[in-house]
């Protein structure tokens, strides 16, 4: 990020902080998978408990319920990652 970006962010955040922080948690607490018939769906990534291979990918939530998803468990681990990075990257810049 520029310095000039860096300073705008920052004015935004103290500006507008509630309205600013909303739209951020809304964009960013999903990731966005495909169910095994094709329908894309966003899920709350700080809901997964844990992903498995058994060979589909099987995602358990913090509910227990679970969910079967065409991405590979790397691709799952990944996006949960950049998820993960975007919220302490935010964090940072307020």
């Amino acid at each position: 990020m520029s310095g000039m970006q860096g300073v705008e962010q920052h004015r935004m955040c103290r500006e507008f902080p509630l309205i600013d922080r909303e739209w951020k948690s809304e964009k960013l607490h999903v990731i966005k998978l495909t169910r095994l018939n094709g329908d894309e769906f966003v899920l709350n990534a700080e809901q997964i408990r844990f992903v498995e291979s058994r060979p589909d990918t099987f995602i358990t939530l913090m509910s227990n319920d679970r969910l079967i998803v065409q991405e590979t468990v790397d691709e799952v681990v990944q996006r949960s990652v950049e998820y993960s990075r975007s919220i302490r990257s935010l964090v940072r810049a307020c």
